[in-house]
C-alpha cells in the first residue's frame, strides 16, 4: 500500500528531476538536450539519491565523458554544493 508520504516523496523526486533537466536544458542546445538529456527517465529515489534511467551505455559514454561537467555544475548548482554525483 502507498502512502501519502510515500507519494509525496515520489512527487518530490520527479520534480527535482525536472528542475535538473529544465536546468540543464538552459544549457546546452535545444538539439544536445532533445538527443541526450530528454530520453533519460528518473527511475526510482533512495532517499536524496535519484537513479536514473538511461537508454544504453552510449548514452552513459556520451553523458559522463561529453557532457560530465554541465551535468555536475548543475547538479552542484540545485543542491547548493551539498550531495554528490557518480555515474
Amino acid at each position: 500500500m502507498t502512502t501519502a508520504t510515500q507519494l509525496g516523496r515520489e512527487r518530490e523526486a520527479v520534480n527535482s528531476w525536472d528542475r535538473f533537466l529544465e536546468r540543464v536544458k538552459s544549457r546546452v542546445s535545444i538539439n544536445t538536450f532533445t538527443t541526450w538529456f530528454q530520453p533519460t527517465r528518473l527511475n526510482r529515489a533512495e532517499g536524496d539519491t535519484l537513479f536514473i534511467q538511461i537508454p544504453s551505455a552510449v548514452f552513459r559514454q556520451v553523458l559522463t565523458r561529453t557532457y560530465g561537467d554541465i551535468v555536475k555544475a548543475v547538479f552542484h548548482a540545485g543542491a547548493g554544493g551539498a550531495g554528490g554525483f557518480r555515474d
